[in-house]
């Protein structure tokens, strides 16, 4: 009975010491590496986040500017169509000749170009 309970005590004892051999040049460094990691991830989702904030105010800003642009471009299109139709009548007359366009032609390419480029009805 008593050598049941020696060697009770000195599996405790053995136990305890691979714990602590363990829990010292395994345990810890482990847990280490991994604590290092997880505030490495952290810090990768923060700045990935800060991106997506900066990326959505830019496209923003993008598109801010191109309904302006496109409104200045509605109110500044019938000016530009009237330039085209007088440098159209006069400069161009041979060239439009040569590429076979009779006047209904270039009317509706007109019309078609101002509607779905411009967004504007076009009347002569």
């Amino acid at each position: 009975m008593k050598a049941v309970d020696i060697t009770l005590l000195f599996q405790a004892i053995n136990f305890f010491i691979a714990y602590w051999i363990l829990r010292s040049y395994v345990f810890y460094p482990a847990m280490k590496i991994l604590n290092k990691e997880k505030s490495e991830e952290d810090l990768l989702k923060s700045s990935i986040s800060k991106l997506r904030l900066e990326n959505e105010k830019a496209v923003d800003h993008k598109l801010t500017l191109w309904s302006k642009i496109k409104l200045s471009l509605r109110k500044s299109a019938p000016k530009v169509l009237r330039i085209v139709d007088t440098v159209d009548s006069s400069a161009s007359m041979e060239l439009n000749d040569k590429v076979g366009f009779s006047k209904e032609e270039k009317v509706r390419l007109k019309q078609d170009i101002s509607e779905k480029l411009v967004g504007l009805k076009y009347d002569d």
